[in-house]
């Protein structure tokens, strides 16, 4: 660990995205005896969900005793007494995970009082870790990277989500003024994979 606090959380963070990710492959690659439970409507739970998040906020708490963890799964833990929380998406897109689909990843970011200071992605499946910290550039496995360059719609693809717990007459409006403004959309199942 080094004497920056955030650059120690950063890159215990990314040894630890690996390793869940990793995890959750393993359960990935095993899809048939895998247990899964209905949270609600198209909403989803694995086991594998819970182990990865386990794993996380175990060697997390290890770690840095005094954060506090906020997980999908689990909920939170000493989040009103820590000066900084993680916030963990052990599995986001259940959905494709759970039917054999690659369009899911793991999801870590570190908040400090109120403000996002470190984000990380890892997409097990294509090998690809996403790395930010605010402030300094982010990174696709260890290179910088930056946003798309195109000002118009025409200039690139949006990722767009939906969920069933939007009404569809809240989302085909949102479909047909981009549509009509010549803009082109993917939808792959994981919010945080799409951005």
């Amino acid at each position: 660990m080094t004497d920056d606090p955030l650059a120690s959380r950063l890159a215990f963070a990314q040894d630890l995205i690996r390793e869940a990710g990793a995890l959750a492959a393993g359960y990935f690659a095993q899809l048939d005896s895998l247990v899964v439970e209905k949270k609600g409507a198209r909403d989803m739970l694995s086991e594998a969900d819970l182990a990865t998040e386990k794993l996380i906020r175990d060697k997390l708490a290890a770690a840095f005793p005094t954060d506090g963890f906020l997980g999908e799964e689990s909920g939170s833990a000493a989040i009103d007494s820590a000066s900084g929380v993680w916030v963990v998406d052990p599995i986001d897109g259940t959905q494709p995970f759970i039917s054999g689909l690659p369009n899911w990843c793991v999801s870590i970011a570190y908040v400090r009082d109120g403000r996002v200071e470190i984000g990380l992605v890892f997409d097990p499946t294509g090998g690809e870790l996403f790395a930010a910290r605010r402030g300094r550039p982010a990174t696709l496995n260890g290179r910088p990277i930056r946003p798309h360059a195109g000002r118009a719609l025409t200039d690139g693809i949006v990722s767009i989500g939906y969920s069933p717990r939007v009404a569809p007459s809240r989302i085909l409006p949102v479909l047909q003024r981009l549509l009509e403004q010549g803009g082109m959309f993917h939808r792959n199942g994981s919010g945080a994979l799409s951005l």
